[in-house]
């Protein structure tokens, strides 16, 4: 797991799984978003927790 802005991880997973629920808990804690990357480097998952920048638009 890195938050952002490091350079370095702030911590080591033995499974994806773990290192998700993890980053998870810290994304909530810091209202924050979440990156999931897979080995390639691309984002598998994404969410917010937090002040969303791109609410959804109410159909009004």
């Amino acid at each position: 797991m890195r938050r952002e802005g490091n350079q370095r991880a702030s911590s080591v997973h033995e499974t994806q799984a773990e290192a998700e629920r993890q980053g998870r808990t810290a994304a909530r804690a810091g209202e924050t978003e979440f990156y999931l990357h897979g080995r390639n480097g691309q984002i598998r998952k994404r969410d917010s927790y937090g002040n969303d920048p791109n609410p959804p638009k109410d159909k009004n």
